[in-house]
């Protein structure tokens, strides 16, 4: 008995709670949020102190309480919301209906607030209800474009005097504005061209020499190579020449020979150093160098340069 007692108290409350707040969060929804953070604050207190007086006298009746004050406090912000979006349209429709009156009554009035608020409607009303005052306007405004150009081109021009002559990253810098600013400047198109290439060679240049100091052996290369078997056919004899394409002279040449028999099998292999230093951009003729012993059933043989020693 005393149990249904509790629970029917219980329910009294929560049901007297969702009286009170359902009816603020709908349609008084800044009030309603008063009232549920009251009602909640009340829920949160009765959790740690119950109070039997109000039959608020334990945690479930308590949690209950909170959970009907979430809830109504979600409501109230979402009504509040609506409303103030609803009270929004109301304003900006009342604002169109006046200012079709406007347009009306006073067409120079209206075009100028509609540019003192930056309505985008702005230029194609004026345009309409203005046409000679708009022709006027946009003559100005090109007018305005084409001065700002004219200085822009020369103070670019002017500052082109200040740019030392190996900067060609400045002076590309600048003829690319210059050749936007007048595209028709076959000069300015010309001059900014030249440049970009010369950039481009230049950090062409210095990817290829950044790839010299990292791997020179990538541009040393074997060239016109033959051989024979000499020595009873045992030992391999190699003519070839060696392209230095490197900006220094190299030494100490590691050519390496794979040789394979006629069925195509790799069966031996050679590796020699060529001590001899071969100047930048030079090209050494090797003639009955001497690759040490061959495997007799070898019938080709594929050389190539392996190893230098950049003499920088």
């Amino acid at each position: 008995m005393n149990f249904i007692v509790r629970v029917l108290k219980a329910a009294s409350v929560v049901a007297l709670a969702i009286l009170i707040l359902a009816p603020l969060a709908l349609f008084v929804p800044d009030i309603g949020i008063a009232a549920a953070v009251a009602v909640g604050a009340l829920g949160l207190i009765t959790l740690k102190w119950p109070m039997p007086i109000i039959w608020i006298n334990n945690k479930g009746t308590s949690s209950l309480v909170v959970i009907a004050a979430v809830v109504a406090l979600i409501v109230s912000a979402l009504a509040l919301d609506e409303h103030r979006r609803a009270l929004e349209a109301e304003l900006r429709a009342k604002n169109e209906a006046r200012l079709v009156e406007l347009r009306a009554s006073n067409p120079s009035g209206y075009l100028a607030e509609l540019k003192a608020t930056n309505d985008a409607r702005w230029e194609r009303e004026f345009e309409s209800l203005d046409k000679v005052g708009y022709e006027k306007f946009v003559g100005d405004r090109r007018a305005k474009i084409e001065l700002e150009r004219k200085n822009r081109i020369a103070k670019l021009l002017e500052e082109m005097k200040s740019v030392a002559s190996v900067d060609i990253e400045g002076q590309a810098r600048i003829y690319r504005q210059l050749s936007d600013l007048e595209p028709n400047s076959r000069d300015f198109r010309s001059k900014r061209e030249s440049l970009e290439k010369q950039i481009s060679q230049k950090i062409e240049a210095q990817a290829r020499l950044e790839l010299q100091q990292k791997n020179p052996t990538l541009f040393v290369t074997l060239e016109n190579f033959s051989w024979s078997k000499e020595g009873f056919g045992n030992v391999m004899i190699a003519n070839f020449s060696i392209k230095n394409t490197l900006p220094w002279p190299i030494k100490d040449i590691e050519i390496q020979c794979t040789h394979s028999a006629p069925s195509g099998t790799t069966i031996d292999q050679n590796t020699r150093t060529i001590y001899e230093r071969i100047e930048a951009n030079k090209v050494r003729r090797i003639s009955n160098f001497n690759m040490g012993f061959i495997h007799s059933q070898a019938s080709r043989s594929g050389c190539n340069i392996v190893g230098v020693v950049a003499i920088r």
